[in-house]
């Protein structure tokens, strides 16, 4: 901010080498934009050599402040000792990250109600909202639906019981055995809340590994894996993903390292209290039109407190077709995520990329990495990069676009903490994090991820589940 004065504290880890064998290249940048028009900047940069800091000692790196430095959205600092790069890290100042740019008018908002929906328009920009819900519905641009809807609403996941029987252990859910409809496929007669599936193949440890995919289905027609591996005897045999209503199940490629195993018994479970928004009053849901209060250019709004569980939900469309909405919420306790969601399919998407620390996702308990910038996270037959549908969280997202050609839309976030695109598949038990149902989330706390042997909230403080204390609230621009 404009208080700072250029000192970074700095400690020596080496346990040899002192600070001044090291140099610091310094560079004052601004970001490019979502919109691409505006590439990175360099405002300024230069290269220190490192202060003369014994190893395992705390000193400063004191970095120049140019007089256009505060033009700058961060100052990037990398370390490197002779040609091998050491470590980078990007510090934001307190620009205007949004990208929230005023676009080219497209005329005068209007709204408009026809039965159970209310309509936003303006130029070839429209949004329809649930009258009776206040949820976004469908929000089109050029005539070409975007596939953004069923939003803002909350989304959150409280850690597992402890079992009364049992302290030292977690509860066990009401599980539901269920009976294959065909080979392999469980199809249920109408729609059923699952989070967790328990799957046997009735295996022993001398049987050594198995495998197989699993998939889930909301029509009985379309599948989506949510499972791809393989396990051995005493890895567990529940297999968790988004909580969601789905109409079945099918469990095929089976495989085993001595023989191709047979399904045991198949349940099904779902742990409705991890899942049970906060108690709210009856949405009520109002629209009109305003004059924005620093522009002073027309808008159309509308209202809707306890919308999709939230207390706070206000959308507003400006002139140039940007819609924003205004949320806000309250949570207290324990939590391995909350945040605000919606749906929006991303199989199409053929890459992602965002104004976030990136390009790798984060965890709660595993930070460090990742840093400010414009990067490329996730895509179709990218290098390096998962799909969209599975990616993951990411950290302090400003912006974030959804390439996926005329369906293609741009984010912009205020106030959230994480950005969650997808969900990752199931892995190993302590290996596997919580995910909304959500394709597209704003995060206010995100799991953390455990190890091998060890479950998250094991690993030590940071890898306990997050404690919501309060109201969170944020700003999203739509795009």
């Amino acid at each position: 901010d404009s208080a700072f004065n250029g000192v970074l504290q700095v400690k020596n880890d080496y346990d040899f080498t002192p600070l001044s064998a090291v140099t610091f290249e310094w560079a004052w940048v601004r970001f490019a934009s979502a919109d691409g028009k505006q590439k990175e900047q360099v405002v300024a940069q230069g290269r220190l050599n490192g202060p003369d800091i014994a190893p395992h000692a705390a000193g400063q790196l004191a970095v120049p402040l140019p007089a256009q430095w505060a033009q700058a959205d961060a100052l990037r600092v990398v370390a490197r000792k002779g040609s091998e790069t050491l470590l980078t890290w990007v510090w934001g100042t307190d620009f205007a990250a949004s990208g929230d740019k005023t676009g080219r008018r497209l005329g005068t908002p209007a709204v408009s109600q026809t039965g159970d929906v209310i309509v936003f328009s303006v130029g070839k920009v429209t949004a329809r909202f649930d009258a009776q819900t206040g949820l976004l519905q469908t929000y089109s641009r050029d005539g070409e639906t975007v596939g953004l809807s069923g939003g803002p609403r909350l989304v959150l996941s409280r850690p597992l019981a402890i079992s009364q029987s049992d302290p030292t252990k977690k509860a066990e859910p009401e599980w539901q055995e269920i009976s294959a409809t065909s080979d392999g496929v469980y199809l249920f007669d109408s729609p059923r809340l699952v989070n967790k599936v328990w799957v046997d193949l009735g295996v022993a440890v001398q049987d050594g590994w198995n495998g197989f995919r699993l998939e889930i289905t909301h029509d009985g027609q379309n599948w989506e894996t949510v499972y791809k591996g393989t396990r051995v005897f005493g890895d567990g045999l529940d297999y968790v993903f988004p909580p969601q209503a789905i109409r079945g199940l099918r469990i095929s490629e089976l495989a085993g390292v001595r023989a191709t195993p047979r399904i045991a018994s198949v349940k099904v479970a779902y742990e409705a209290y991890r899942f049970a928004l906060p108690e709210t009053g009856a949405v009520r849901v109002t629209s009109g039109t305003a004059t924005d209060p620093v522009t002073g250019r027309p808008v159309v709004w509308l209202e809707a407190p306890n919308a999709g569980g939230l207390e706070t939900v206000r959308w507003v469309l400006r002139e140039d077709g940007a819609l924003t909405l205004d949320y806000a919420y309250s949570l207290t306790g324990p939590m391995l995520y909350h945040g605000v969601g919606f749906d929006r399919p991303l199989t199409d998407v053929a890459s992602v990329k965002g104004l976030l620390r990136g390009p790798t996702p984060v965890w709660q308990n595993r930070q460090r990495g990742p840093v400010l910038g414009v990067h490329e996270i996730a895509g179709q037959g990218l290098d390096g990069l998962p799909e969209a549908q599975t990616a993951g969280y990411y950290a302090d997202p400003h912006w974030v676009k959804l390439e996926a050609g005329r369906k293609g839309l741009t984010i912009v976030s205020e106030g959230a903490k994480y950005l969650q695109l997808g969900a990752r598949l199931t892995d190993f038990p302590t290996t596997t994090v919580d995910f909304p149902e959500t394709d597209i989330g704003f995060m206010n706390a995100i799991p953390g991820m455990g190890a091998k042997f060890q479950a998250a909230e094991l690993t030590g403080p940071q890898g306990e589940p997050s404690v919501a204390q309060g109201q969170y609230s944020g700003r999203l621009i739509i795009k």
